[in-house]
């Protein structure tokens, strides 16, 4: 067994925009610090996002309201770059990762963006009282905050045990 096979989010990528995350603003144009250089239309290469509504996607205003949970969640870009947590392949950062990934691009940061993507819901999956912003949290990072994620995580756990090992 390996992070690949034991990777199992609960949601597609065009599921999470379907429902309202990053609060349609994910793919709006942006200045990477990270390549820096301007961005815009980063959305158009993932064709399972067509039939998205454009603001539930890459409209310019940062509105919670676009949310599913209808809160504020999540860290802006500049943050983001401060931390470390994007890198040159993904200017965007962790969802522009996973739609790639979930199209089938394999590269060498995805171990580094699965154990993030697991550490959420280690982190948040396991509260039994979820506020609206953990939910909307664990959505962000294609995991279902309704469901009872439980088994899985004990999964997630033996697994880990067995890498240190």
């Amino acid at each position: 067994m390996d992070y690949y096979s034991i990777y199992k989010p609960d949601f597609t990528p065009k599921q999470m925009f379907s429902m309202g995350i990053y609060y349609g603003s994910y793919f709006r144009p942006i200045y990477s610090s990270i390549i820096s250089k301007n961005l815009k239309n980063q959305h158009k290469e993932f064709k399972f996002l067509k039939n998205i509504a454009n603001d539930k996607i890459f409209s310019g205003n940062m509105d919670k309201e676009k949310n599913f949970y209808k809160v504020k969640s999540g860290q802006s870009l500049e943050v983001w770059e401060k931390n470390g947590w994007i890198n040159e392949q993904d200017p965007y950062g962790w969802i522009q990762w996973f739609c790639r990934f979930y199209l089938g691009r394999r590269t060498e940061d995805d171990i580094r963006q699965i154990k993030r993507a697991i550490k959420v819901l280690y982190r948040f999956g396991q509260r039994k009282n979820k506020t609206p912003a953990i939910k909307q949290t664990l959505l962000h990072w294609g995991w279902n905050p309704e469901k009872n994620h439980e088994k899985y995580i004990k999964e997630l756990k033996l697994f880990s045990k067995k890498l240190k090992k």
